[in-house]
């Protein structure tokens, strides 16, 4: 169980307390069924150890782990590798994926040729197209370089947040409609006025007086319920920047 925030969040990688650090899987990954990859992983010392208790049965050797090998990269992919991520400057599995991927490399390229936004590219092109092209070939695609660069910078300008445009993908990925005409024609801006969004926080904190006074108390976990119940209330369509900076005005 996590909070839905860690889905309404742009974020790539999560600790998850007790477990490890994890990170959204490139191709598998959606909002409805999320998938996270384990980084590294917690030590257990806050666990309880029982003490090994003598044995008259002869100890049987532990079985070898045997560890999937990871095909090494070609010189080409190597340098692909190397050039996004010390010149764009692209996380390492981001890039790894990318640069063992001929197909995947190419549309990115061919998208950072429209539009230079290179993690937001990525990041869609690693999740979101490569989930497509596992279902179907590169011609077949409803939408191109172009659709992922308008959609890239409306997300750069904050004209609709990153799971907005999840939505705004799914539909043009089908359809094969323009990103920009889908968000004017399904309403689907970013709220981001102040005073659209205040009257939506009054009424959640309203509501919720026992958890506003377990926050003012220490309880500050709680500030991702609030934000959360926002970003509900508005279907996801209100700027988290600017709804986490008025909860945290208004929870003071």
């Amino acid at each position: 169980m996590v909070e839905p925030s860690v889905i309404e969040s742009g974020e790539e990688r999560f600790q998850f307390e007790r477990e490890g650090y994890f990170y959204k899987d490139p191709i598998d990954y959606s909002d409805k069924t999320p998938i996270f990859n384990k980084i590294v992983s917690l030590k257990d010392s806050w666990a309880k150890k029982k003490k090994p208790q003598p044995s008259t049965q002869k100890a049987k050797p532990k079985p070898k782990q045997i560890d999937g090998e990871v095909k090494p990269m070609t010189l080409a992919e190597q340098e692909l590798f190397n050039s996004y991520t010390n010149e764009l400057k692209l996380n390492s599995e981001v890039a790894n994926t990318l640069a063992r991927d001929k197909e995947l490399s190419s549309f990115f390229n061919k998208t950072l040729e429209v539009y230079s936004s290179p993690a937001t590219i990525a990041n869609l092109v690693t999740n979101d197209v490569a989930r497509e092209l596992k279902q179907k070939s590169i011609e077949k695609l409803k939408f191109s370089a172009d659709d992922i660069a308008n959609l890239t910078k409306m997300i750069d300008e904050e004209t609709i947040s990153t799971k907005i445009a999840k939505d705004v993908f799914e539909i043009m990925s089908q359809s094969g409609n323009n990103p920009v005409d889908i968000v004017e024609q399904k309403g689907l801006k970013q709220i981001s006025n102040p005073e659209e969004i205040l009257p939506i926080i009054d009424e959640i904190i309203s509501k919720n007086p026992e958890n506003v006074a377990k926050y003012k108390v220490g309880n500050t976990k709680l500030f991702g319920f609030f934000v959360g119940q926002v970003l509900k209330a508005t279907g996801g369509k209100t700027n988290p920047k600017v709804v986490n900076k008025l909860v945290k005005e208004k929870l003071k």
